[in-house]
């Protein structure tokens, strides 16, 4: 048990590592690196699954994980080793949501840019005409013809 929690520990430390550049990668708007990044994680993800299957498999005879941890030869360091570990991946999630959210507003953004260059942007102030109608305006190139 000692070595699968070494290496979701490991494999947990390189996520929050990777997810930290892809904050920054996000920010700098490297969607080549980002790509890079992504292959990496899904990597990642992929081994700390394996090694979760792993643990699961090795403790399944017992109620829970920590009952497991508890009857092991070196309970103390091992229990110690898991909060760890599940503080890091909390640590992963915080940033994963964080990075998602930047995604998300990064996308509305560019979104929102095409919208209005199109003039197709829907939530344009109304104004009101001299008669007291409402209007919408269109785009700020309106009917700009190149």
């Amino acid at each position: 048990m000692q070595q699968i929690l070494t290496q979701i520990a490991t494999f947990s430390e390189q996520l929050k590592d990777i997810l930290m550049k892809e904050f920054e990668t996000l920010n700098k708007q490297d969607f080549d690196q980002l790509m890079s990044l992504t292959s990496q994680k899904q990597h990642l993800l992929t081994e700390l699954e394996k090694c979760e299957q792993q643990r699961i498999e090795l403790s399944n005879s017992h109620h829970s994980f920590k009952d497991y941890l508890q009857q092991q030869d070196n309970a103390k360091a091992l229990l110690t080793q898991w909060q760890d570990i599940r503080e890091q991946l909390k640590a992963c999630r915080e940033q994963n949501e964080i990075n998602g959210r930047l995604l998300h507003k990064k996308q509305q953004l560019s979104d929102d840019m095409l919208s209005l260059l199109n003039g197709q942007q829907n939530q344009s102030p109304a104004t009101y005409e001299a008669d007291g109608s409402q209007h919408k305006s269109a785009s700020i190139l309106g009917n700009t013809q190149a």
